[in-house]
């Protein structure tokens, strides 16, 4: 099925009471529009999958229209529905959504609660839900059903000043919870299309611990060498621990994201099979993760394979000619930090998912990155 229409709520109260009224709202809209012919993307699963999260992505790139429902300004930021607005707005700013629209669906709460982003789109009360529904169908050049009786007046609507952007309080972040190991969660951005496309990038969570969880990236995002020039390098001195440092820190997150992300101290060891000359620590906020910590975090083999992204593969990474996901992604080889045979070789794992500890030649180009941070909760 090729959606129309992408419907994004909070749908689980936080102090865990049940569905929350934006569920209902949602529900009851999904209901009325599908009855009109309409193909809506509605979401009744559980986040648990990439599979499923990769689903989400497709139809909010079908979709023409997005609605967001809101009953309260921190469920219309909370995770999942602001990364599937950001999303959304992404492309219709960047011109892949020509004809697209983004309308809000309000009720308990005004315009002027909502993000700045959202602010000047077209908004609905939920006592306005014909209107709306007439809206979604006349720009999908549908038939708008008749109207049915209103039993009573609708409620004047005030009409609310439109303050200057730099006058209307900036949204709260928003924060993470009751994270467990083996949620996927979108944190960030990075060109992830063929053609470059910024996407919400995803993050599976590897420890939960302290206040803090480790995250590494779903997908092998890009295609870097461990180090520019071949030669004798640790992971202190290679260029890929700049890169992910400074470039990829810059370029994936905001300064509010970045804020989040801890510095840590990575020990780094000698290679145990050859003896290589291990680093000294490092302080780090984003790193690949060492053979020590790779073994530790992921359940076995099939567990540490991961698929390169379209980007990453125009970039250069390697694709296996025979492994694949159950998603049908073609696996890829990625970065660890440790040491491999010699100096100038670094441990990577295989498209299989188990250790090179021979490891390739630090100027490879064609191994792919698969950066790792520790998030404050």
């Amino acid at each position: 099925m090729s959606y129309e229409v992408f419907i994004s709520f909070k749908r689980n109260a936080p102090d865990g009471s049940g569905k929350t009224r934006d569920y209902e709202m949602a529900a009851d809209l999904h209901r009325t529009l599908t009855d009109a012919g309409v193909k809506v993307f509605f979401s009744e699963k559980d986040l648990s999958t990439s599979a499923f999260i990769r689903e989400i992505y497709k139809a909010l790139d079908e979709a023409t229209i997005q609605i967001v429902v809101g009953t309260k300004p921190e469920y219309v930021i909370s995770e999942w529905v602001h990364a599937e607005w950001e999303t959304f707005l992404s492309a219709i700013f960047g011109k892949r959504k020509k004809n697209g629209e983004i309308y809000t669906y309000l009720e308990g709460m005004t315009v002027d609660q909502l993000p700045l982003e959202l602010y000047n789109r077209q908004s609905f009360d939920s006592s306005q839900k014909s209107a709306l529904v007439s809206r979604i169908l006349n720009h999908l050049g549908k038939t708008a059903p008749q109207p049915k009786p209103v039993p009573q007046p609708q409620p004047v609507q005030k009409p609310v000043s439109q303050p200057q952007p730099a006058q209307k309080p900036v949204p709260q972040p928003v924060y993470y919870k009751n994270l467990r190991v083996g949620d996927i969660i979108p944190f960030g951005k990075y060109p992830q299309g063929a053609n470059g496309e910024v996407q919400p990038l995803m993050w599976r969570v590897l420890a939960v611990e302290g206040g803090r969880a480790l995250l590494i990236t779903d997908d092998l995002i890009d295609a870097v060498p461990y180090n520019k020039k071949e030669k004798n390098v640790t992971w202190e001195t290679c260029t890929l621990r700049k890169w992910m440092n400074n470039d990829f820190l810059r370029a994936a997150f905001s300064s509010e994201e970045q804020s989040r992300i801890v510095t840590v101290t990575n020990q780094n060891l000698k290679s145990s099979l050859f003896g290589t000359k291990d680093g000294n620590p490092t302080q780090d906020r984003v790193f690949a993760l060492s053979i020590q910590e790779a073994q530790t975090y992921f359940r076995s083999d099939n567990d540490r394979m991961a698929a390169p992204t379209a980007y990453a593969i125009k970039q250069g990474a390697r694709i296996s000619d025979k492994n694949s996901l159950n998603d049908g992604g073609k696996t890829g080889w990625w970065w660890l930090r440790s040491p491999g045979s010699c100096s100038d070789y670094a441990a990577c794992v295989f498209d299989v998912g188990f250790f090179s500890l021979l490891g390739s030649r630090v100027d490879g180009s064609s191994v792919a990155v698969r950066p790792a941070f520790w998030l404050n909760l």
